[in-house]
């Protein structure tokens, strides 16, 4: 906030600040709806009641807009879906073959995709499994493009260092994992 408001737009006077301040709370009360939130998952969903989750678009709007949330409420309930989020993209690393340690850029649920109804424009992709290989989620790539897993892959590690940055603190095992995740893009 201080820094969008300093260097990016130049405010400098309080009047400017107001569009801003309203926006935020406004922005955060839309992504903890209720609709927005799978309990069944414990991730921030893409579209309201259906449990389909975007990571490579998801995590960038919403991580900011969430850990400014945080700092401006003091929420603990916001703290805790920001871990529980952090945590289901991390958890959800492609075990074995040449995409191991790689996040899907969308996960969907099983009954969703069963049903055909993923979102238009979303392709299934089971060739690779996660290290939850019986949970109800769907790994897949938008029209089953591996070149956007590198872009999801940053989106991710973005998110992690820009809670880290926010809280100046993070749990050790969603450090470690996005250690990997750097790890994993070098690599490749």
């Amino acid at each position: 906030f201080e820094r969008a408001t300093s260097e990016v737009f130049n405010f400098d006077e309080p009047r400017q600040f107001s569009p801003v301040s309203k926006a935020i709370p406004e922005i955060c009360g839309y992504l903890l709806q209720s609709s927005l939130w799978s309990e069944k998952h414990q991730m921030l969903r893409s579209f309201p009641d259906v449990d389909f989750f975007y990571i490579f678009y998801s995590l960038p709007y919403a991580i900011p807009a969430l850990t400014y949330w945080e700092e401006l409420s003091g929420e603990k309930s916001v703290s805790r879906k920001i871990d529980r989020i952090l945590r289901f993209t991390l958890d959800r690393r492609i075990v074995g073959g040449p995409m191991n340690g790689a996040i899907y850029s969308e996960y969907a649920d099983r009954d969703i995709v069963e049903k055909g109804q993923v979102p238009y424009g979303y392709a299934p992709y089971y060739t690779w499994h996660t290290k939850y290989p019986d949970e109800r989620l769907v790994g897949m790539d938008q029209g089953c493009n591996r070149w956007i897993t590198a872009h999801n892959m940053g989106a991710v590690l973005w998110s992690v260092t820009h809670v880290w940055r926010s809280r100046g603190k993070l749990p050790d095992d969603i450090l470690s994992d996005a250690r990997d995740v750097a790890d994993w893009m070098l690599r490749y």
